[in-house]
């Protein structure tokens, strides 16, 4: 499903320069993996590269059997909208938009008629206990809800990956609890789940572990 081969990337941010070096790691269909770091850039910076947001600057990338190293912008984008769902430790929702709005959004980038868009909002708000609130609006959730609402709008185009950047960073320990929970629920229909953490009891629910350490991934084998 993805695979990274001596994948190297240098980003600077501002002044500060934070680099990936010797990535290799390989995640299969319907894993639910975390990448364990303290280091908040090198973690969105991975995200990044496997989401086809940043290009890599050497190795390979493999998504679901393609190699899209060397993909253009035009594909990497086509490809993205598709297939992959984005969740960030803000729920970057839109004020102005009720919660059916909000997880309609990647469904009218699709160009799917309204009828086919309705049809994806109301069953995934059902799959995630979501139904009740979709007039409410951002504005009226707590955290907690406004960042399980950002889950169903990540996974409203059945994605075949959801990237989660920090997902709970911000929640209480129990609000925490009901996302990861969320997540896991997605993970049970065969989605390759992969979060960001910095700390293994943030990341209970992931089956794999990978331990980014001076910019390189060690897997943890006793895990």
């Amino acid at each position: 499903m993805i695979r990274a081969k001596n994948i190297e990337q240098n980003v600077h941010l501002g002044k500060r320069e934070s680099i990936l070096k010797h990535l290799n790691f390989h995640i299969e269909k319907g894993e639910f993996v975390a990448f364990i770091s303290k280091n908040v850039e090198n973690k969105s910076a991975l995200l990044k590269i496997i989401g086809l947001l940043t290009p890599i600057d050497k190795g390979q990338l493999t998504l679901n059997s393609i190699n899209v190293t060397n993909l253009s912008p035009t594909k990497k984008m086509a490809l993205r909208i598709r297939n992959i769902g984005f969740v960030f430790s803000e729920p970057l929702l839109i004020d102005e938009l009720s919660v059916f709005e909000n997880v309609e959004l990647p469904l009218i980038y699709l160009k799917l008629n309204r009828k086919t868009r309705k049809k994806y909002v109301e069953n995934v708000l059902k799959q995630l206990n979501l139904l009740h609130r979709k007039n409410y609006y951002p504005r009226q959730l707590s955290k907690e809800w406004q960042q399980q609402v950002a889950i169903a709008r990540a996974f409203v185009i059945k994605p075949k990956i959801i990237l989660a950047d920090e997902p709970i960073a911000k929640l209480s320990m129990f609000g925490g609890e009901e996302v990861m929970k969320r997540l896991a629920q997605i993970n049970e229909q065969q989605v390759t789940i992969v979060i960001t953490s910095n700390s293994i009891e943030k990341a209970s629910y992931a089956q794999k572990l990978f331990f980014i350490e001076r910019g390189e991934v060690i897997i943890d084998k006793n895990y």
